[in-house]
């Protein structure tokens, strides 16, 4: 038998119970077992496990990972949104966690589309910075979206004292831009300008995601 351990968080996948997968100690990343690993790249090619590592520690991917009795199939996904810069977003329109209606695509502004979870901390951290500074900046709109539900988002945000009142704080995100990207990992930002057109995303907490909204004004 084969272990692989991953020091990594498996976002967005839900691991059924298997006899080949065991959480480390301090519960931050998962020891996988199997006869054989198969190694993937995203469109498919199978990777040598040397391949598959060194594209692991460039940090621009995740590992998708798929049981089938002793094999496991391990797949990199890129944690960036590959070719979507200078495409046109389709239009939206979500319900806030305030009860408004938001839409995008109507405020002829440039918006930022921030993915988010209330299990992501540098995702928080970067929303507080964001109320903060778009009060200054009228002429870009920030509409923080996140799959997790309504009451989970609402009494995250009551429990730990959050209040966002210059963001649209979008819950149970549907994949409205599902035909395009997919998220991955969290924070993911898509700047789009006032044609809804995508400019630049960015993947993590950036520092440098405020500075390139402001060369946009």
């Amino acid at each position: 038998m084969i272990n692989h351990f991953f020091v990594f968080l498996f976002l967005l996948l839900s691991f059924p119970v298997f006899s080949q997968v065991t959480r480390t100690p301090d519960g931050k990343g998962l020891t996988l077992t199997a006869k054989v690993f198969l190694h993937y790249d995203p469109q498919g090619s199978e990777l040598t496990e040397e391949q598959f590592g060194d594209s692991i520690a460039t940090q621009e991917y995740i590992s998708g990972a798929d049981f089938r009795n002793d094999t496991i199939k391990l797949s990199l996904i890129s944690k960036m949104p590959r070719g979507i810069a200078g495409k046109k977003l389709p239009e939206a329109e979500w319900e806030t966690i305030n009860g408004n209606r938001v839409k995008y695509g109507d405020s002829g502004k440039i918006t930022l589309l921030s993915f988010w979870s209330v299990i992501c901390k540098p995702c928080i951290e970067e929303l507080n910075e964001l109320n903060e500074w778009v009060k200054a900046h009228s002429d870009v709109r920030i509409i923080a979206v996140t799959a997790d539900s309504a009451s989970t988002v609402s009494a995250f945000m009551k429990r730990n004292s959050l209040s966002w009142p210059n963001i649209a704080v979008v819950p149970e995100y549907k994949g409205n831009f599902d035909d395009m990207f997919r998220i991955y990992v969290w924070p993911l930002n898509v700047v789009t300008d006032n044609r809804r057109v995508v400019r630049k995303v960015f993947t993590g907490k950036k520092d440098e995601l405020t500075d390139y909204l402001c060369s946009l004004l």
